[in-house]
């Protein structure tokens, strides 16, 4: 409602004269500058000047609501990279950790005995593994690259575990002290060896080195008191210090590629090998026989090790 100046009536907000005096109704506004009551078809208030036109083109206007957007698809097993999202999401239900494509951490107070790692994972993280002992297989994906350093460190009930073709790198100590581990497939597809890999593996009887590896890191298999069979490639031409310390080796074939063997300061590759009796050297080697007493336990000094010699690659 609106009130008429002269007479006082009051009249509905759209009217223009007075019904009862006819006088012209005139609307005010206040100047938002210094609050004068201006007539309302004024562009400059009489007071202070303000531009009321300028004011009111200036005046910020309401955004408009932002379009909606469709809702992202969700990935399904089958389209993204071969990961088998569903398994996924099921350890991580059980506190199994991921990180894009790499299993970071399994619980080690899980009690399942077996795990099948999901399909699309390309690492096990460092120490992902370390002291589960409930764990008596694992299996692996064809998709898995590396393992990281300890990963499956002290497992030591850990009895299977398969290494598709494809891994290039397994970390150190990976296997340490995987006591149960009796057996183990290397890979073709593996570049290097690294330290103490299975240092302290008791269980384990026998290791195969594949082809293309051509240097045998240091403790590799130290304290595998039970290794009684090792088969290295004919590329390898080093053997580090105490990579098959306090094993069960009786005898060790010595690879044909092996020219130069290293003075060891830290101890011998075969040191503590109270049942070593034979090591075999190529017949074409050119190494000689203080060369090869380098490579022997120290009680060769007493004739306790024979040297023998093989033709075949």
């Amino acid at each position: 409602m609106i009130k008429c100046a002269q007479c006082g009536t009051e009249l509905a907000d759209n009217a223009i004269f007075s019904s009862n005096c006819g006088e012209k109704l005139i609307k005010n506004k206040t100047c938002p500058g210094c609050g004068a009551v201006c007539d309302n078809s004024v562009k400059f208030c009489s007071q202070c000047g303000f531009n009321f036109t300028a004011a009111a083109q200036a005046a910020p206007q309401p955004a408009a609501a932002p379009a909606p957007q469709p809702a992202p698809a969700k990935p399904d097993a089958e389209t993204v990279s071969g990961f088998d999202l569903e398994k996924v999401a099921a350890d991580q239900a059980k506190g199994i950790v991921f990180a894009g494509a790499t299993l970071i951490k399994y619980p080690e107070n899980l009690s399942d005995t077996s795990y099948q790692c999901p399909a699309g994972i390309t690492k096990i993280g460092e120490n992902a593994f370390r002291s589960c002992d409930n764990l008596r297989s694992v299996s692996l994906p064809d998709t898995i690259v590396e393992l990281e350093k300890s990963a499956f460190m002290f497992c030591s009930r850990l009895t299977t575990i398969n290494l598709p073709e494809g891994i290039t790198k397994i970390g150190s100590e990976c296997f340490w002290h995987c006591v149960s581990l009796k057996s183990i497939k290397l890979p073709n597809s593996l570049e290097t060896l690294s330290e103490e890999m299975f240092k302290g593996c008791t269980g384990l009887t026998s290791l195969a080195i594949p082809g293309g590896i051509i240097a045998i890191p240091e403790s590799l298999c130290s304290g595998c008191t039970n290794l009684t069979h090792v088969s290295m490639p004919p590329e390898i031409d080093q053997i580090g210090s105490r990579a098959f310390e306090a094993t069960g080796l009786t005898s060790v074939k010595i690879p044909k590629g092996f020219t130069q063997i290293p003075v060891y300061y830290f101890g011998g590759p075969f040191d503590n090998c109270n049942k070593l009796k034979t090591v075999y050297i190529h017949k074409e080697s050119v190494l000689d026989k203080e060369s090869i007493k380098r490579l022997l336990p120290k009680r060769t000094i007493f004739n306790q090790v024979e040297i023998a010699y093989y033709r075949e690659d």
